[in-house]
């Protein structure tokens, strides 16, 4: 089927006021007209012991599910509370919740490269996949090693509550199930990505909080994360937009450049109310303040991208997002912990009052 048709309705749907298609933007529509060639496995090689953990890591996405646990993490520490929980308890929930949800990271990541073998050795990103130079698996290998980690996952979390493991089962099948597949068929599959990346603080909050998954307070982190990826991930994928193009992956950057960079700088300005709101709903409004240079250099960051797309513009709004996000993260945990501790102190007071 000949795609640029397609691909102008679809465009014309996420940015309906575009009323004409810039050079560049026609340039890599040509390309994703194409015939597109997905690379055959061309069979198992060989792999010695000692390297399965470097498989592993691979097919694991080491780095991506590392994040995952950390952002779990973070919002099991929002949802904390040490005069409820003691120390070894929460040492044996938080244990049995980064194993869990690493594993459920790991088996999403498996099974998505499991679904893109065939066009990952079209994108320098990700020809060098185990999958694609076929370095000591199978795809059938890579489709029951996903599920394994899964299973392993979701038990680990079922030792602390069903929520946390219905959530990490959620969020395989929105990242494995439904943003992968939606990468082929429309640019809002980056909207599906942005809820993956949301729910992991959930997870952490279920651990402790299960009835109080959704109250504000603990939604301020999942809402930091969902807007934090939409400058992180615009900024890569305009980089990488003429790869994204020849594999056949319909991103916000090939259908439409100029609106990619139009909303990478909306949602870096939707910093600014969300930790707003936030410093309201976890009743700490210095978090403001303490938000600010982070969300400003974001903003401005976005912009320059916005106004002068260059690979200089857009590799400095992803570096900047790297930075941006532990940061606001850390500090909006710090504000919760000192909140903690406060109500803590007070509590003691009026014991001794008593």
């Amino acid at each position: 089927m000949h795609a640029s048709s397609s691909i102008d309705s679809q465009g014309c749907r996420l940015y309906p006021k575009r009323k004409k298609i810039n050079k560049e933007n026609t340039l890599i529509r040509q390309s994703m007209s194409s015939t597109h060639r997905p690379v055959t496995w061309q069979g198992e090689r060989s792999v010695l012991m000692k390297s399965l953990p470097k498989l592993a890591a691979g097919l694991g996405k080491a780095r991506l599910s590392a994040l995952v646990v950390t952002t779990m993490l973070a919002g099991a520490g929002m949802s904390l509370d040490p005069a409820v929980i003691n120390a070894d308890q929460a040492i044996k929930i938080l244990t049995a919740g980064a194993v869990g949800t690493g594993l459920a990271s790991a088996s999403a990541a498996c099974l998505n490269q499991w679904l893109e073998v065939p066009f990952d050795g079209q994108m320098r990103r990700t020809q060098a996949r185990e999958l694609p130079r076929a370095v000591g698996t199978s795809p059938p290998a890579a489709l029951l090693t996903g599920i394994g980690w899964g299973v392993l996952g979701v038990g680990s979390l079922l030792t602390v509550n069903p929520t946390a493991a219905s959530l990490a089962v959620l969020n395989i099948f929105l990242y494995a199930g439904v943003y992968t597949p939606l990468k082929r068929l429309t640019p809002w599959n980056t909207h599906v990505g942005a809820i993956v990346g949301a729910v992991p603080p959930l997870i952490g909050t279920a651990l402790f909080e299960p009835d109080q998954l959704l109250s504000v307070s603990n939604l301020v982190l999942p809402a930091v994360l969902f807007a934090w990826q939409f400058p992180h991930f615009y900024a890569l994928s305009w980089s990488r937009k003429e790869e994204y193009a020849r594999a056949g992956y319909w991103m916000a950057a090939v259908v439409n450049p100029k609106g990619n960079r139009r909303s990478a700088f909306i949602w870096a300005l939707m910093m600014f109310p969300i930790c707003g709101l936030g410093a309201w709903f976890i009743d700490s409004p210095s978090f403001i303040l303490t938000s600010a240079p982070g969300n400003v250099l974001y903003a401005w960051k976005a912009y320059s991208f916005f106004k002068d797309a260059t690979r200089t513009s857009a590799k400095s709004l992803f570096l900047t997002s790297l930075l941006h996000l532990p940061v606001t993260m850390g500090l909006l945990l710090l504000h919760r912990r000192l909140l903690f501790k406060h109500q803590d102190n007070n509590n003691r007071h009026v014991d001794i009052a008593i």
